[in-house]
């Protein structure tokens, strides 16, 4: 998830009550790779009113995975799950078994937010081969969304800021959709070494080289 993201206990007793009384939760990422290196950043918040931080947390971390084969899906997908665990942490705290709160990820890409809006759908899962680039990731959304309270779903933000196109124009889903590329920017120029481990062995999918952005 990163450091320090529960450090401040009265935040995380913020997110609870909302987990326990039904109160939506909003959540937001964004992952990068350059040069075989990956990060990704993360925000949750009560709702998308942008003057203040007091309630929310946010975090950002390298991305696990061989220079070989990451893909910049793999570190938007990271995203989501980073801020799920946290969630996870949060009930598994304060021992909240069930929650009728929405949770909605808001991210750039459409196929990084399948997995996501797709957990329910054990065919996506089942035909897939455990070595496919990025299979761990796609299981461990689903398991922790099978095992953490709340519904949980994915929309996706466009909007991006240009000279046409001044920051305080765009909508608050698109406002964080550039402070997420911002922070998983400076995570990923803070760590110049890629992770040490064995690429991966299955072929990759062909959207994984696609740009499904739009």
């Amino acid at each position: 998830m990163g450091p320090g993201v529960l450090n401040n206990d009265h935040i995380a007793e913020f997110f609870a009550h909302r987990l326990r009384t039904g109160l939506t939760i909003k959540a937001f990422g964004d992952g990068t790779v350059k040069d075989g290196i990956g990060a990704h950043g993360w925000h949750i918040r009560p709702d998308l009113n942008l003057t203040h931080d007091l309630t929310s947390i946010e975090s950002a971390a390298q991305t696990d995975g061989h220079q070989d084969t990451i893909s910049f899906l793999r570190t938007k997908r990271a995203a989501i799950l980073a801020a799920l665990y946290l969630i996870r942490a949060i009930c598994n705290f304060y021992d909240i078994r069930t929650s009728p709160s929405y949770i909605q990820y808001h991210l750039d890409n459409k196929e990084a937010l399948s997995r996501l809006n797709n957990t329910d759908d054990a065919s996506v899962f089942d035909t897939a081969n455990p070595i496919t680039t990025d299979y761990d990731i796609w299981a461990a959304i689903r398991d922790a969304t099978s095992s953490t309270p709340g519904i949980y779903f994915g929309t996706h933000v466009k909007g991006y800021q240009d000279e046409n196109n001044p920051i305080d124009s765009l909508s608050p889903e698109a406002q964080m959709n550039i402070r997420m590329d911002k922070i998983e920017g400076d995570c990923r120029i803070a760590h110049p070494s890629p992770y040490q481990q064995m690429p991966t062995q299955g072929t990759k999918s062909p959207s994984l080289s696609m740009d499904t952005s739009s």
